[in-house]
């Protein structure tokens, strides 16, 4: 019976990794553009954050406030107005970090993604203000 012993540090081949295999699911290196990518994966985190809010704001129409199911939260009174705009708070909160990212990428050097991420986080924090806001004054 052979017992199997661990090579030395000596007889250990290395073999050699492509670039496009080390690096295929990390953020670039550059700081300008890691910043640019970050800012363009806030509009998914915004996505992400409008379902959790939309959850909460379910839970606060039913169960807490005890509202129907097409009531609004402003039906309950000032507590539903400050629910109301914590949630719309909750929403729009990624996309104000994904505009300041992109001014940092562009700062950083990137200007083509910086500026698409500052323009596309900022399209998507006005249409959820707008709408939300449109929702709570006009029903």
């Amino acid at each position: 019976m052979q017992s199997a012993t661990l090579p030395r540090r000596e007889e250990l081949v290395a073999v050699p990794v492509r670039s496009s295999a080390r690096h295929r699911f990390s953020l670039p290196e550059e700081p300008g553009r890691r910043a640019a990518t970050q800012s363009l994966l806030m509009v998914a985190a915004t996505v992400a954050a409008g379902v959790v809010a939309g959850i909460i704001g379910t839970f606060l129409q039913l169960v807490v406030f005890d509202l129907g199911d097409q009531e609004l939260l402003v039906e309950a009174g000032a507590w539903g107005y400050v629910a109301a705009v914590l949630l719309l708070a909750l929403m729009v909160m990624p996309t104000a970090v994904g505009i300041a990212l992109g001014v940092r990428a562009r700062r950083l050097g990137e200007h083509r993604r910086g500026t698409t991420g500052m323009i596309l986080n900022a399209v998507v924090a006005a249409y959820l203000v707008f709408t939300v806001t449109a929702t709570l004054l006009f029903g």
